[in-house]
């Protein structure tokens, strides 16, 4: 069961972050379930318990998805986090959900996607800029000005103005992440909290209405106080609209 990142949204993307969820159920189960949805090149018993607990450098080898790393339990996702310790995370593009005989499910995953270069939106791994003089020297005065004009101060040192993983944000105050919809490096204002879009995807979509005063294209809308600036999205599937957390924050940044 094909599963593209927000697949049922109608704003236009390229397809570049994607992820596949295949059930493998065992013959003796008794349960029903859609044959579109299973999986015929399933693991053989022997590489079900063979399987170790995924790491994010898992690859292609069959692994098995540790609870932590399914956001709210959702069985669709898997992911792990080392953002903040290590600069690096794992996402499952190819989700294999076991169906035992008895009706349990078990997550697993052949197809860990590495990536490591999450220092640059995080408070700590990120360069600032710097200033090598006192507060007196007015040759530096422009680069105070800079930094009080886009920047942000963090005791001697500017950062950029936007907000890094892990800390608040919102419409205003908008996340650090990739500079395309999409990315493997996207990060989301998911519940007011700067969070990697691989998390923030695994839990229930948010429902949104577009705001009174704002744009609103048909397919996509402003609802700031909702979405904290990512796009309000109408779906193919049920009518009704959500917010799009792998879009970036602001109108003019939507379609890039």
């Amino acid at each position: 069961m094909l599963r593209a990142a927000a697949a049922a949204l109608l704003l236009p993307v390229t397809w570049a972050y994607s992820t596949s969820t295949r059930y493998c159920r065992e013959a003796e189960t008794q349960l029903e379930w859609p044959e579109s949805d299973l999986y015929s090149d399933c693991p053989t018993e022997s590489e079900w318990l063979e399987a170790d607990e995924c790491q994010y450098d898992s690859g292609a080898k069959l692994c098995k998805c540790p609870l932590g790393s399914m956001p709210a339990g959702n069985f669709s996702q898997c992911v792990i986090d080392e953002v903040l310790t290590s600069y690096r995370s794992g996402r499952c593009e190819d989700v294999l959900v076991r169906v035992t005989g008895s009706g349990q499910e078990e997550v697993y995953c052949r197809g860990m996607v590495e990536n490591t270069k999450w220092a640059p939106f995080t408070r700590d791994g990120s360069i600032p800029r710097t200033f090598d003089c006192g507060w007196f020297d007015w040759g530096c005065w422009g680069d105070y000005w800079s930094c009080w004009w886009d920047g942000r101060f963090v005791g001697d040192k500017c950062y950029d103005a936007q907000k890094y993983i892990g800390e608040s944000c919102s419409d205003e105050l908008n996340c650090k992440g990739a500079d395309e919809s999409y990315d493997e490096y996207s990060t989301s204002c998911f519940d007011k909290v700067c969070t990697m879009y691989a998390l923030a995807a695994g839990y229930q979509r948010t429902q949104c209405e577009c705001d009174w005063i704002g744009v609103n294209i048909l397919f996509a809308c402003e609802s700031d106080d909702t979405c904290n600036g990512h796009a309000c999205v109408l779906t193919t599937q049920n009518g009704n609209k959500y917010c799009d957390y792998a879009t970036e924050q602001g109108v003019l940044n939507w379609f890039r």
